[in-house]
């Protein structure tokens, strides 16, 4: 099996396998690092990182790419130091309408276009922004709506071999349409095993159940590599990232403030005062939910827009639906986001973009087989 050797699939040879079968009522220990024994004090995270990340997620609505000087724009990456990323991670939701999904002939030749669309048009946004530094798309992976795609730095010393990474996919929704999901890459970057995960949960108010179930079915499908098949928790760092559609519980008296870089203090009071659904879920100490880590939110609600405006939906209250997580394995990873923030220049669509700039530190003493 593959596992580090102090312990499988975690430090102190904790069971964390059996969230392959089912979620255990309680959390398995060594996936959370509130016990101190399971703090790593040799990780540093005074010297440089192992590996810097930056991840976007946008729900497109349905429709096509705009030019590649729009998106642009998702690749402006947020560090002061001008150091760009090994690793870039697009995590795009509704790439082409979703009745698609109930269609059953054509659907494929469909998906697959829009996808091929997307890609080369980011593609293009990327080449434009990075200049001389290059990346290579390593990897594609969609779902009818959601489309997963990975760059890494041509220098970077990750590996480009398309066997080095293992996909896999997650269908729901309406009568198992797919039209909801997630689709979600592994694989080894210096050192550590990551997994990067696209979500699309079930929309609407009142829905918080539903998407928890998407949750838990995310958590026993996924299975990775082709003869000795891991699970997601068998990974040193997880990213989860795509439209939650985490919603509201209290009804606002009145618009949300939008835009980026508003006081946190307003952010959090608001989110705490009407109920966010994910802060909620994060707090409740059940289920995988607790296990994530969120940055301080410092922009307004990503949801919902008039297209091609700054203006908010005028029947909708507004709602932070669109969020970027992470799992980091307790004495093996430090994780620590350098900026998370939401673009305000992307607005052909009823949703905002959201990017997480990450910065990760591995314990040098892990080993794998």
């Amino acid at each position: 099996m593959n596992g580090a050797k102090h312990g499988f699939p975690s430090c102190r040879g904790t069971f964390d396998w059996l969230w392959s079968y089912h979620p255990p009522v309680e959390i398995p220990g060594g996936l959370v690092s509130d016990d101190e024994i399971l703090c790593n004090e040799s990780i540093d995270t005074k010297s440089p990182a192992s590996l810097s990340i930056h991840t976007f997620t946008l729900n497109c609505a349905g429709l096509g790419p705009p030019p590649a000087e729009t998106l642009m724009q998702l690749f402006r990456f947020g560090r002061k130091d001008g150091e760009p990323p090994a690793v870039i991670v697009a995590n795009l939701q509704e790439i082409c309408p979703l009745f698609y999904a109930f269609i059953p002939s054509g659907i494929s030749a469909a998906v697959d276009t829009a996808a091929k669309d997307w890609a080369n048009v980011l593609d293009d946004a990327l080449g434009k922004v990075s200049g001389i530094t290059r990346y290579k798309q390593v990897c594609v992976e969609c779902l009818v709506g959601l489309l997963l795609i990975i760059w890494v730095r041509e220098e970077s010393g990750i590996s480009t071999q398309p066997e080095s990474y293992s996909n896999s996919i997650m269908a729901c929704g309406f009568g198992g349409a797919s039209n909801k999901g997630a689709v979600a890459c592994s694989f080894m970057c210096r050192g550590l095993r990551l997994c990067v995960i696209d979500v699309h949960f079930a929309a609407g108010i009142g829905k918080a159940d539903i998407r928890s179930e998407n949750m838990a079915k995310m958590i026993e499908t996924f299975k990775f590599g082709s003869h000795e098949k891991r699970n997601l928790f068998q990974h040193d760092l997880i990213i989860i990232a795509g439209d939650f559609n985490s919603r509201l519980h209290a009804a606002c008296d009145q618009p949300l403030v939008c835009g980026n870089e508003i006081n946190v203090s307003t952010i959090s009071e608001s989110m705490e005062k009407h109920m966010d659904e994910l802060r909620a879920q994060r707090s409740s100490k059940q289920g995988a939910w607790v296990l994530l880590q969120e940055a301080p939110i410092t922009f307004g609600p990503t949801y919902k827009f008039v297209p091609g405006t700054s203006d908010q939906d005028p029947v909708s209250s507004g709602a932070w639906t669109d969020r970027i997580c992470w799992w980091a394995r307790p004495s093996v990873v430090k994780a620590e986001p350098h900026k998370y923030y939401s673009n305000e220049e992307v607005i052909f669509s009823d949703h905002r973009a959201v990017l997480l700039d990450l910065d990760v530190w591995l314990d040098g003493t892990v080993e794998y087989d």
